[in-house]
């Protein structure tokens, strides 16, 4: 399932946000921009529930070739779900696993790649307050030093301040 199916699945299944709710979704949309040499579906995003339990999703799928990486952007409880890995700060590596609780340009993160599928994903902390949200990634057909390179596209920055 693609990280949009997933992303959705966990809105229907988390419930309860701060009160006063994630940022609309068309604050996100910008922030979910082209790549050089990827193919880039129109970003997609949905703002749902009621003013004490809201979420907010923002979404892009990017194809390079059989390469492909799919970002998206969780405001509210779903956010907080995403983010256990991070605060359990699991780091191992083994021949078929690497994960690693680090940090990504000043924030937490999260990464989890199988070595011999190519694939992985990262979950990158952009709040823990009032709304928690973070910046997920889905990938395939690439190592994580690559999926990691891509990241760099997106800023982080400011994406964390139109959440506030």
């Amino acid at each position: 399932m693609r990280l949009r199916g997933w992303l959705v699945l966990a809105l229907v299944l988390v419930a309860g946000v701060a009160k006063g709710g994630p940022v609309q979704y068309t604050r996100l949309i910008p922030y979910l921009v082209d790549m050089p040499g990827w193919e880039g579906e129109k970003p997609m995003g949905m703002t749902m529930g009621a003013s004490d339990n809201a979420y907010s999703i923002a979404s892009r799928h990017y194809t390079k070739g059989n390469k492909v990486f799919d970002v998206g952007v969780l405001c509210g409880s779903a956010a907080k779900g995403a983010m256990v890995p991070i605060q359990m700060g699991i780091n191992t590596d083994t021949p078929e696993v690497h994960m690693e609780t680090t940090t990504y340009r000043g924030f937490k993160a999260g990464f989890n790649y199988q070595k011999k599928e190519k694939r992985g994903a990262a979950v990158i902390q952009l709040s823990t307050s009032n709304p928690p949200a973070a910046f997920v990634v889905e990938f395939q057909g690439m190592d994580l030093r690559e999926a990691r390179g891509l990241l760099d596209h997106f800023d982080m920055k400011g994406l964390a301040l139109a959440i506030h």
